[in-house]
């Protein structure tokens, strides 16, 4: 009589193979937006971002945390480097306090930048 056989190593019953998760210390991300210029015009903006990827455990306690650290100085902590950031003589080296002085530059900024991290460092649904 025939018996029935386990599924092949990684393979489940559903027919899904399991996988290895490896999550970079790191992650790079695109910031794209619109600012408003002198005459009131929308100015188009767009630069990338390198940061450190925090961990379930300090994200959670981060967001059960009403108090304590401001967006700005959390994304001075995670943020390592950048690129397509420009002055008046060409592209800008990064520093910490650069990026302080962007975000407190352009109002709003702060809260694209940290929407766009937490989009991805989070898990998502495939579809």
């Amino acid at each position: 009589s025939a018996q029935p056989r386990d599924p092949p190593q990684g393979a489940t019953n559903q027919g899904t193979m399991s996988i290895s998760i490896i999550v970079s210390d790191r992650l790079t991300f695109d910031i794209k937006g619109e600012t408003r210029g002198e005459e009131g015009r929308p100015v188009a903006f767009d630069f990338t971002l390198t940061a450190r990827r925090m961990k379930g455990d300090e994200l959670t306690e981060l967001q059960a945390s009403a108090e304590g650290t401001s967006i700005i100085d959390k994304l001075c902590e995670l943020v390592q480097g950048w690129k397509g950031v420009k002055g008046p003589d060409g592209a800008v080296e990064f520093s910490t306090a650069l990026l302080r002085d962007l975000l407190r530059a352009y109002p709003g900024l702060p809260v694209l930048v940290w929407n766009r991290y937490l989009q991805e460092v989070a898990v998502r649904a495939k579809n």
